[in-house]
């Protein structure tokens, strides 16, 4: 073992230093126990560092190396958003989006979005459409089965002999405006009914001979003793008037609304 202080050469001796080692400098050689404070000032210097680098580490609030928080891209990577081609914007000429004028631009028209119906939205209507049909089939049958008209007044019509067999009197029930026909049909036998065609409203006429009111708007018939349809568009009967014979009088007491 070299004596302390001794001088160290290269074995290839003068063809050269080795890298690292200046020919002739002497090195200091270390026993076991020595202490040496370069060392551990050096040591401290590079925890310093790392400490430094630590804290450097911190972007934003989080370590370099962490996983970012959910729908955050990793570093390096980058976020593609893809669209429905029904999603994109069309507007309705045809032309690109840089040729439309300004206010275009700034309100554009999404044709596929305005004409997309969801499932739900189909649903809904469906639901919708059903219910209204449901409830207007009820509604007709509650009218068919209680369409009486209550809490109208009674009013007299006409004495009975004033009006001969076979003849009629046009009169207004329950208020102006709302034509009635009465029609005398025998000795004691009177009939009422609305004079407004229950398809378009025109005013109908008695044919007495024929058995029937005939409307001339669109060539209905209607039946002169129950005032259902016979003939022509009308699907509906006439609003009856209920009546009374009072004393050789005749009154209106109410009006009944059928659909058939």
């Amino acid at each position: 073992m070299p004596e302390p202080g001794a001088l160290l050469r290269h074995p290839r001796g003068d063809r050269g230093a080795a890298p690292g080692f200046a020919p002739g400098r002497r090195l200091p050689l270390r026993r076991p126990g020595d202490h040496d404070a370069g060392a551990d000032a050096g040591a401290e210097e590079l925890r310093g560092a790392a400490a430094r680098g630590h804290r450097a580490a911190r972007v934003g609030g989080r370590r370099r190396g962490a996983r970012p928080p959910a729908g955050e891209p990793l570093p390096g990577e980058r976020i593609v958003t893809v669209r429905d081609p029904d999603e994109l914007t069309i507007p309705p000429d045809g032309r690109p989006a840089a040729e439309q004028p300004k206010w275009r631009r700034d309100f554009p028209i999404d044709v596929p979005q305005d004409q997309y119906v969801a499932r739900r939205e189909f649903t809904k209507f469906l639901v919708l459409t059903s219910f209204a049909f449901v409830a207007g089939q009820a509604w007709i049958l509650a009218k068919s089965l209680f369409g009486r008209r209550s809490g109208l007044p009674a009013t007299a019509i006409a004495r009975l002999d004033e009006v001969p067999i076979g003849g009629f009197r046009q009169f207004d029930y329950p208020g102006p405006g709302e034509p009635k026909l009465l029609v005398r049909l025998g000795a004691s036998e009177v009939v009422a009914f609305d004079q407004r065609c229950t398809h378009l409203s025109c005013p109908v006429l008695p044919q007495v001979d024929r058995g029937r009111f005939h409307c001339p708007c669109h060539e209905g018939n209607f039946d002169l003793a129950t005032g259902r349809p016979l003939s022509g568009p009308p699907r509906r009967p006439l609003p009856r008037v209920e009546l009374e014979l009072r004393d050789g009088v005749v009154w209106a007491v109410g009006v009944t609304e059928r659909t058939s």
